[in-house]
């Protein structure tokens, strides 16, 4: 049980004997009694099907256990996430989504090691072609991302997917010179040591460079912290079914009450 949970129930119980307390005191009227007692009653009711039946469906809530995020988000924020608008329709590139890590990420834990969810910025759509600089610009299908949300002293300094397919992979499958060549299917290693399938190409626009295609089904994830994010450009792809939410605002702490953008 969360520590979440263990709150409102104790909340709810709390209502409960406050409840009974005032239905069984004779020092109020009988009117006032059955109006207090119909009023926690309504209360204890709204709290359980707020929490137990809309929240999980709709509204979810999540903590930031790093600072992958920074500037966009920052380590111990609280953040309310729209868990409904995935079962309708997909993410859209930009979108700062929360998803459950695949394994070839290193999972944080909390608690009783209780894996916990991670959030990062969607890059990479199906049937994109992704790669960055030197100078942190993200180019997706030829084109450079505009990413006001990255700060330019946390830009990354490192080449992907080459950072993974020459760090961590088979460079074999493609060779080391420039030049055209097929598509192909590259084994990398991810954080966690689990082995991944990374598919690459050269870069139409610049034959010296790598460009990792994203599958289908499967997203392709930064942080907006790109020099310090345990993110894409080392364990690859995000299946779409992990995607649990879009972050909608920062609730927590008050200083930082917002919208995520």
């Amino acid at each position: 049980m969360s520590r979440q949970t263990a709150i409102i129930l104790v909340l709810l119980a709390a209502l409960i004997v406050v409840r009974w307390v005032v239905l069984n005191t004779r020092d109020i009227s009988a009117r006032s009694r059955d109006s207090y007692a119909s009023l926690l009653r309504e209360m204890a009711s709204v709290v359980a099907i707020v929490y137990f039946l809309f929240r999980p469906f709709v509204i979810q809530t999540f903590w930031i256990p790093s600072g992958s995020m920074i500037p966009t988000l920052r380590e111990q924020d609280r953040i309310a996430v729209n868990s409904f608008l995935y079962r309708y329709s997909p993410p859209v590139r930009g979108a700062v989504i929360v998803f459950h890590p695949p394994k070839a990420a290193v999972i944080p834990t909390v608690g009783e090691g209780q894996p916990v969810d991670l959030v990062k910025r969607l890059i990479g759509l199906p049937g994109d072609r992704v790669r960055t600089e030197r100078d942190g610009t993200v180019y997706v299908n030829g084109s450079p991302l505009a990413e006001p949300y990255v700060s330019p002293d946390r830009r990354g300094t490192y080449l992907f997917p080459e950072c993974l397919v020459y760090g961590h992979g088979s460079a074999g499958d493609v060779g080391s010179g420039p030049g055209p060549i097929p598509s192909r299917l590259v084994a990398c290693i991810g954080e966690s040591g689990e082995e991944f399938l990374l598919e690459v190409t050269r870069s139409p626009d610049d034959p010296s460079r790598l460009e990792a295609l994203v599958p289908a089904k499967s997203y392709l994830v930064l942080g907006d912290n790109r020099a310090q994010s345990d993110d894409g450009h080392r364990w690859g792809y995000v299946p779409s079914d992990a995607a649990v939410g879009q972050a909608v605002f920062v609730f927590w702490p008050p200083t930082r009450v917002g919208l995520v953008r």
